[in-house]
């Protein structure tokens, strides 16, 4: 008679603690996310999935109909067929951006973020605007010179943000906060477009009122933060959602 072995046992358990590491090995290194190569993929994915329909190649008979692109993504509208750019696109022109404005930032008058929705360029009230007032300041206009200078060579649409503090404002010529943060962008609108030159097809305009603040309103310093004009760069993504 073979006599019975007690520590069989031994290798079920062997095996199952393997079976345990190997599943958390797994699941630590799915949670190591490579935050750059997921952002590529993301702006390969939104440069596949607003290209819109091709253009008629040379040669091609005048007037004949294409087929329109496979895409979920809506039709490109009139104005251009890149509706925004990739994060990778953005991120030389927040460089450039960068450098040309640096005297600008370093004194507080404007900051350059890259976010979801874009390259963001905020505009503080304090070097553009006089309070409660949406005319552009002379002292400004030189400013908004450079600005200007630098997005003609950064393409894309560009969406103008307009935002107050909490502080209620009730005069004549603004009822709310509202009415004075859209009226500070389509300022800053018009001297881009009408004075400056810029294409007024890469412009859209947006009053945010206090609604979207970047700091605590409890303190006269995020007060001072969160009246501004964000000047947006869009990314495809953002682009894509805007009516055409």
């Amino acid at each position: 008679m073979v006599p019975m072995n007690e520590e069989r046992w031994l290798v079920s358990y062997a095996d199952f603690i393997t079976l345990l590491f190997a599943f958390f090995v797994v699941m630590f290194a799915s949670s190591q996310v490579d935050k750059k190569k997921m952002a590529a993929m993301a702006a390969v994915f939104d440069s596949h999935a607003n290209k819109g329909a091709e253009p008629t190649r040379k040669g091609g008979k005048a007037g004949a109909p294409q087929a329109p692109a496979a895409s979920l993504a809506p039709a490109p509208n009139a104005r251009s067929l890149v509706l925004g750019l990739t994060m990778a696109e953005l991120q030389p022109a927040q460089g450039k951006l960068t450098s040309e404005l640096m005297p600008e930032i370093l004194a507080g008058k404007i900051e350059i973020s890259l976010q979801t929705r874009g390259l963001v360029l905020s505009l503080k009230e304090s070097a553009f605007f006089a309070p409660g007032d949406d005319r552009v300041s002379d002292a400004a206009r030189p400013i908004l010179v450079k600005v200007a200078d630098a997005l003609r060579t950064v393409p894309g649409e560009i969406r103008l943000e307009g935002h107050t503090d909490n502080t209620p404002i009730r005069s004549r010529k603004f009822p709310s906060n509202w009415q004075l943060s859209t009226a500070r962008s389509v300022a800053v609108l018009n001297l881009l477009t009408k004075d400056l030159q810029l294409p007024a097809d890469r412009f859209a305009v947006a009053g945010y009122g206090q609604y979207e603040p970047l700091d605590s309103n409890d303190t006269e310093a995020g007060r001072r933060k969160n009246r501004r004009v964000d000047l947006v760069i869009l990314t495809q993504a953002a682009a894509a959602m805007a009516p055409s």
